[in-house]
């Protein structure tokens, strides 16, 4: 029998034994170690050597495992929480993903001040030449730029100086919808036109995005003013909740940015086709499902937007590109920019002009022919 208060035996064998917890494991269950010796003395004595040695070695471990004060990942956390109820869901799940998926893997355990510039351009390069998850590659620059604006609000949360690091970020250049195309696309979507092809329709001659097209209802098209009031989006999210019983959810909430709720008088074209399907509409009804609690996701609107395609002889492009198409067709036509700007919801001309105009061949060949006259023999020097 053990002395009270002690983990001390008297052995068969006539030797004291003295036990104690010599480590845990992973899941907190106790490793014990033994001692001996002659006498209850000498054995106690010994334990406590034992025990003092196994809480210096626990500490030690602790200490080398545990995050320090300026841990990044620590303070990346610390930093996402404080975020979380000032921002959209979507851009929480955003910089949760970065965080998750790209940035902690490669400077989560490392302490804030041990992070420069160069170690900073080193991430970079390296997502911008592997970054891809599947392994197909290197993320875009866009994407990379985004991952380090994380880092840098870490960084400015935790009030650390902050390594000045850019990347290269070229406006994206999406093709837009040839004359041809465009004319093969809508003659296929004006034949045999549900309320699908109509909203192909109206992204085109409207340059809404699919997500303000999916979140659409029947109340947010006017037809005594003529006018199309976006005021909500639409995108499928990571579900975080407890008690989720998926990963993802449908979310709609209002637009990416306080531009982008506008109102965009809607052509005479349009408004015709509309009314055909606008009869006896429940007004909370979503446009693309005429039910309320029913949707179109923005995925199944790719889908079936590339179908269109096809049926067209079309080549496949992004959903996205009838937006960049309709920019690109009232450049082309002459029209006041600044309008634009508005009707794309975009808080200045010069994001309109940077990234969603493209001026089509016909109109860079009529262009040069008008320079061409400036040069002829007959022009006055």
């Amino acid at each position: 029998m053990a002395r009270k208060g002690e983990n001390i035996y008297r052995r068969k064998d006539g030797r004291w034994e003295g036990r104690y917890v010599k480590s845990r494991s992973a899941d907190g269950r106790p490793k014990h170690g033994s001692v001996y010796g002659k006498t209850y003395g000498e054995t106690k004595k010994k334990l406590f050597g034992k025990r003092a040695e196994a809480l210096l070695a626990q500490k030690q471990s602790q200490e080398e495992n545990s995050p320090s004060v300026d841990c990044f990942g620590l303070v990346a956390r610390q930093w996402l929480a404080s975020t979380r109820k000032n921002i959209k869901e979507s851009t929480y799940n955003k910089y949760a993903d970065f965080l998750d998926k790209h940035i902690l893997p490669s400077l989560g355990k490392m302490e804030m001040r041990h992070i420069s510039k160069q170690v900073l351009d080193a991430f970079a390069a390296d997502k911008l030449e592997k970054g891809r998850l599947d392994g197909a590659g290197g993320l875009s620059s866009k994407t990379v730029a985004d991952m380090l604006a994380v880092v840098k609000q870490v960084f400015r949360y935790a009030k650390f100086p902050t390594p000045e690091v850019k990347i290269r970020n070229p406006a994206p250049q999406m093709a837009a919808l040839s004359a041809n195309g465009q004319q093969r696309l809508t003659t296929s979507l004006f034949q045999d036109t549900d309320l699908s092809k109509l909203g192909v329709l109206l992204c085109l001659q409207t340059g809404i995005r699919v997500g303000e097209l999916c979140a659409l209802t029947w109340k947010d098209i006017d037809l005594r003013e003529n006018v199309l009031y976006v005021r909500s989006t639409m995108q499928r999210l990571q579900d975080h909740s407890l008690s989720a019983t998926s990963k993802t959810k449908i979310v709609v909430t209002a637009p990416k940015s306080q531009c982008s709720m506008r109102d965009i008088p809607l052509p005479t074209t349009l408004v015709n086709m509309l009314r055909k399907f606008a009869c006896g509409q429940n007004p909370d009804a979503h446009f693309l499902s005429r039910s309320k609690s029913v949707v179109v996701e923005p995925r199944a609107m790719q889908y079936r937007f590339k179908s269109y395609l096809k049926q067209s002889g079309v080549a496949a492009i992004p959903f996205h590109a009838l937006r960049h198409t309709f920019a690109s067709n009232w450049v082309e036509k002459g029209l006041e920019i600044k309008c634009l700007s508005q009707i794309l919801g975009h808080s200045s001309v010069k994001i309109t002009l940077d990234r969603y105009v493209h001026t089509s061949m016909e109109l860079k060949r009529s262009q040069m022919e008008q320079m061409d006259k400036s040069f002829s023999p007959t022009a006055p020097l």
